[in-house]
């Protein structure tokens, strides 16, 4: 089992310059061809990273060998200024954390979507 980090989430890259579906796809693409090469995996995503999954099997079913998705649509949007919106999202937390409490004040409402957040504390 691999657990990946999206973009901005977890322990990846804070501030990531690319935000497109096509860059989040790439990613998934890089860790699977890397990491388990000539194999199918079942992609299991919650939220984003349930579309994220579909997304993945549709521009390479030969990678994919089921999804499990929770919490998510396939719908998504084709709006760059959305791209451009969940940036400055991220632009706007510190980075890092110094420790939790300051985690949690900076979301603004929004802890439920991060809680994995690692700190310092």
């Amino acid at each position: 089992m691999l657990l990946v980090d999206q973009r901005g989430h977890g322990a990846s890259t804070r501030l990531p310059n690319d935000l497109s579906r096509d860059a989040f796809v790439g990613d998934i693409v890089a860790v699977l061809e890397e990491l388990v090469p000539g194999q199918r995996a079942v992609l299991f995503g919650q939220s984003m990273g349930a579309h994220t999954a579909f997304l993945v099997a549709v521009a390479r079913p030969d990678l994919v060998k089921g999804l499990v998705m929770l919490e998510g649509h396939v719908k998504g949007s084709d709006d760059p200024g959305e791209a451009a919106q969940l940036g400055r999202y991220f632009a706007s937390w510190p980075v890092p954390f110094e420790n939790k409490p300051r985690r949690e004040s900076s979301s603004a409402g929004t802890r439920s979507s991060m809680p994995g957040w690692q700190t310092s504390n």
